[in-house]
């Protein structure tokens, strides 16, 4: 803990809290207002944009002497050692709720095995139902399957390697984008699909990019930075509730790369600014557990109010409701980050002596 980033801990903060408020809100409240639904929306951006940066930080550190297949296996297994544990659990527990749980549909319950090989938002819309939370779990993933692989076919000095696939992963999506309102394809597709968002990660990587290869000025015009990316999540959220208009060609492609360029500089002011005055009181002690457990918080909550919604929890007064949301969703994080995450993530340091 005592080596952890406070800022980017708060960061993550402000990312899984926003997903937990709409998936709550919408259920129990049915009716809540367009500005609670974009922030659960940009919750999911930060996550993008913090993965990118910290991620970027491991390549740019594993692949600074050039590429070997076994610095990428080192790579992929301390990458799937991390994630892949509580994704799979939560697919089975998914799985075996709707085939034979509360929800009771035996008819999608084939459907997992797209969600295996991470294919059940590629280039369509989520194949099932259900687990919907993972669609930006295969995001994620499908990036960093790409990202060595795309690495081998680029010659060059590795960093500038990596700047250019980041480049490449960050502009092709936009692309598609394109494309896609070209041929009308809706808004859910474009905004969840694979192909289409991979460019949101990609920011986060040319921002550590930048930060490790000009680290002084970095520090220098964190401050700027910083406001200038808060500048740019003002402006997506006045986009998002209508207050400004920019068409809809614009706001199916470049109204993604906004809230993801900006949340990419917010991480990089958060990862540079000074927070040592707020490490000392039960607030940051909070804000550490909060972060810690995100992941598991994010796929645990789903579940919850899945279970929630079959059950009637909903329909007990709100406070009631809410209490047994946040208590149930807490416990499981923290049963899940002790017994299924820290265990993992304490193998992976196996791997990377090997």
């Amino acid at each position: 803990m005592k080596d952890r980033n406070f800022g980017l801990d708060l960061v993550r903060v402000f990312a899984i809290l926003p997903v937990l408020t709409v998936h709550f809100a919408d259920n129990a409240f049915g009716s809540i207002p367009l500005l609670v639904y974009a922030a659960g929306d940009m919750g999911v951006e930060i996550f993008y944009a913090l993965s990118g940066f910290l991620i970027g930080g491991i390549i740019l550190r594993d692949f600074a002497d050039g590429f070997s297949w076994g610095i990428v296996r080192n790579f992929y297994v301390r990458r799937w050692m991390r994630t892949l544990p509580l994704y799979y659990l939560f697919g089975l527990v998914n799985l075996i709720v709707t085939a034979y749980g509360f929800m009771a549909d035996p008819a999608v319950s084939w459907k997992l095995t797209a969600y295996i090989p991470f294919l059940q938002n590629f280039a369509w819309p989520m194949v099932a139902p259900w687990y919907q939370e993972s669609w930006s779990l295969a995001v994620e993933e499908w990036f960093y399957l790409l990202f060595p692989l795309i690495f081998v076919l680029i010659p060059g000095r590795s960093r500038l390697r990596i700047f250019i696939i980041a480049l490449i992963l960050g502009s092709v999506p936009l692309v598609l984008r394109m494309v896609a309102v070209k041929h009308s394809l809706p808004y859910d597709l474009i905004s969840r699909a694979v192909v289409y968002r991979l460019d949101a990660i990609a920011y986060g990587i040319m921002a550590v990019w930048l930060v490790t290869a000009w680290p002084e000025q970095s520090t220098y015009w964190k401050n700027v930075t910083g406001f200038l990316g808060g500048v740019g999540i003002i402006i997506t959220a006045l986009i998002v509730i209508g207050h400004i208009d920019i068409g809809g060609f614009a706001f199916l492609t470049f109204g993604f790369s906004l809230p993801s360029a900006s949340f990419a500089a917010i991480v990089v002011w958060a990862s540079l600014r000074d927070w040592s005055s707020w490490k000392a009181g039960g607030e940051a002690k909070i804000v550490r557990w909060i972060s810690t457990r995100s992941y598991s918080l994010y796929l645990c909550h789903g579940t919850v109010v899945r279970y929630m919604v079959h059950g009637g929890v909903f329909h007990r007064p709100h406070m009631e409701s809410l209490s047994f949301f946040l208590i149930t969703s807490c416990l499981l994080a923290e049963g899940l980050y002790r017994f299924v995450e820290r265990p993992f993530m304490a193998m992976r340091r196996h791997v990377s002596r090997e």
